[in-house]
């Protein structure tokens, strides 16, 4: 299973990071926006790591 790491840079303040289980800017938006509200202008949307999970077999 594949995470995605964004850190959201607004206009004004401190970075926020957010995961989605898409590599999209826009889900990553989105998922932002509803978390947030949309009262904050972005700046910057940058991929911050890409995070591999592996099950292990027995």
């Amino acid at each position: 299973m594949k995470t995605y790491r964004w850190e959201i840079i607004p206009m004004e303040g401190e970075s926020t990071f957010i995961l989605t289980s898409a590599d999209s800017v826009l889900v990553a938006a989105q998922t932002f926006e509803e978390n947030y509200g949309n009262h904050i202008s972005i700046y910057a949307i940058r991929k911050a790591a890409e995070i591999i999970e592996f099950e292990e077999a027995v």
